[in-house]
């Protein structure tokens, strides 16, 4: 991290032996080959990738994604986010993050064409990382036209 906002980021795969990484200015990479994210817009078959947990707060356009697409969950808030930049996954969706589960997936989806974005649609970063302490960090991951359907249905515009 550099002024609140990630520039190095590597996520391994151990059980598919795929390594992801980008720097910032860099494009991002899968087992070394560029990748980018999916550009085109979410349909039935989009895969998203999506905390299955239930928690206290829980956006109000959670079970609308649940129902309109193949929800997916690998256990690694980090996995998905390269899984986003490789456009195997549309998006990502996680609401109950901390700095570290998204710091190094947020520079390697960037680098792959994405927006990370809270739940408002506003940049995640900068992040204050001396005042930081743990708190969740909610994000919505997907290239600009993904991001501006996931906005719509967050908040059941």
């Amino acid at each position: 991290m550099r002024a609140g906002r990630p520039i190095v980021g590597v996520i391994y795969e151990p059980n598919t032996n795929m390594l992801f990484s980008a720097a910032l200015g860099r494009p991002a990479t899968c087992n070394g080959k560029i990748i980018r994210c999916l550009e085109e817009v979410l349909h039935a078959d989009s895969q998203i990738a999506i905390s299955s947990n239930a928690y206290d707060f829980m956006p109000s356009g959670v079970n609308v994604l649940m129902q309109n697409y193949v929800c997916m969950n690998l256990g690694s808030a980090a996995l998905h986010y390269g899984y986003v930049a490789l456009g195997a996954y549309a998006a990502a969706f996680s609401w109950n993050v901390k700095l570290w589960d998204i710091a190094a997936g947020a520079i390697i989806a960037e680098s792959a064409g994405a927006r990370v974005c809270d739940l408002t649609g506003k940049g995640r970063f900068p992040v204050d990382c001396e005042s930081y302490e743990g708190q969740s960090l909610p994000v919505v991951i997907a290239s600009e036209p993904i991001q501006k359907q996931l906005q719509e249905i967050i908040h059941n515009r």
